[in-house]
């Protein structure tokens, strides 16, 4: 596999690991915290902060090592 290919697949797995995170504090928040719809901006908010910074780090972590 080439070293672009590498790169590649990091990504898309950082990418899947991060959506798997926002479904899962989602998840979290609606069913067992009890946030409800007319709180959606706080639970937006607690759920892309958390994958964002992920994403961000991964990113760069990355980026770092194949480049």
């Amino acid at each position: 596999m080439t070293e672009r290919g590498k790169e590649k697949k990091a990504f898309l797995l950082l990418y899947i690991f991060a959506l798997f995170i926002a479904m899962t504090v989602f998840l979290y928040l609606t069913k067992i915290s009890g946030y409800t719809p007319k709180e959606i901006t706080k639970v937006a908010l607690l759920v892309l902060l958390p994958a964002l910074f992920i994403v961000f780090l991964g990113g760069t972590v990355i980026l770092k090592h194949h480049n």
